[in-house]
């Protein structure tokens, strides 16, 4: 299975909260998500490193960070 990256609500606003998730990932394989926003005629940017849990998931709301411009939950 391919891995696939899933972002809800979508389209969202910039002060809502999202759901993302992962799956479809080798258990234990390390993934970086990187995130980019448009707002006000200015551009943000982010990036976090995960680690896939055993059974190939990454469900960012409740798994750490260990690295990026982010880290923890």
């Amino acid at each position: 299975m391919a891995p696939k990256l899933t972002v809800s609500p979508n389209p969202a606003l910039v002060d809502e909260s999202l759901s993302i998730t992962v799956t479809g990932l080798q258990p234990g394989q390390d993934v970086t998500l990187r995130s980019r926003v448009d707002e006000g005629g200015h551009r943000f940017y982010g990036c976090a490193h995960y680690t896939a849990d055993n059974g190939g998931m990454v469900k960012v709301s409740n798994m750490p960070s260990h690295g990026g411009t982010y880290r923890g939950i």
